[in-house]
């Protein structure tokens, strides 16, 4: 439609020039000065710290119930998604210490499964609400493989 509109108007081609320049420029600005400046809204900066503090680098970050390839991606370790609560105590118990990381609505299951296993944090992302528990089981005594009795 840009192409037709210059043609029928008969314009130069420093105009259409002068045109493209423009687009490029504010491509340049959105992509240098306002996309930077939302990334700590959009990027779990404190789950990246946490994990590449805590985690020897091969160690997987569990993800339950969550797509999280972005917790993964930032925090420069490999993702494990898990769906069920009995598969997360499992991989929990083999890996010893960990993180999980989960929505807010899976707070309160996760809390009432491993109540002493770590502490939880909680991070905003964009409109999300999320957590993160920092385990250590060498410090509890047992994982509940019951469905939280």
């Amino acid at each position: 439609m840009l192409i037709r509109q210059y043609r029928s108007a008969g314009l130069d081609n420093r105009w259409f020039n002068r045109l493209v320049t423009v687009f490029l420029l504010a491509e340049l600005c959105i992509g240098v000065i306002l996309f930077p400046a939302f990334n700590p809204m959009k990027t779990p900066r404190l789950l990246a710290a946490e994990a590449q503090a805590y985690l020897p680098g091969s160690q997987r970050l569990l993800l339950y119930q969550i797509n999280g390839e972005i917790f993964a991606f930032y925090s420069n370790r490999p993702g494990q998604r898990i769906d069920d609560m009995d598969s997360l105590a499992s991989e929990m118990k083999r890996q010893g210490k960990g993180i999980v990381v989960f929505s807010q609505k899976n707070r309160k299951a996760i809390e009432g499964r491993f109540p002493e296993a770590g502490s939880i944090q909680e991070f905003r992302m964009g409109k999300k609400d999320l957590g993160f528990l920092k385990y250590d089981l060498s410090r509890q005594k047992h994982v509940r493989y019951d469905g939280g009795g």
